[in-house]
């Protein structure tokens, strides 16, 4: 459901960007626009309760430690302790998405 609410479908000039044999899905928030691309797998049907996007937890884990601070300018607690607070804004967020629907 949030996927949906937050992704719109691909158009048809990033179909034809988008190489053979992947999927992409765009992502646009308030202050944000990604676009997330992996390989399909033809070997592996998904489930319907499957998230679209396959090993979704190690894309947004190389995204957070891509985008955190300078690994040379804190002590590994303090870098460490910035990740775990982005995940803890994730967690709140998924909580009141949830409340929305309960």
């Amino acid at each position: 459901m949030l996927l949906a609410a937050l992704a719109q479908s691909p158009t048809s000039a990033q179909e034809a960007e988008c190489p053979s044999g992947w999927r992409e899905l765009p992502v646009r928030g308030a202050q944000f626009e990604a676009l997330v691309r992996w390989k399909a797998r033809d070997d592996q049907a998904p489930l319907p309760t499957d998230i679209a996007v396959p090993g979704l937890s190690r894309m947004l884990l190389a995204v957070l430690v891509s985008a955190g601070p300078d690994p040379d300018a804190l002590p590994p607690e303090e870098e460490f302790a910035a990740y775990r607070r982005v995940i803890s804004e994730m967690q709140t967020g998924l909580e009141e998405l949830q409340q929305c629907y309960t």
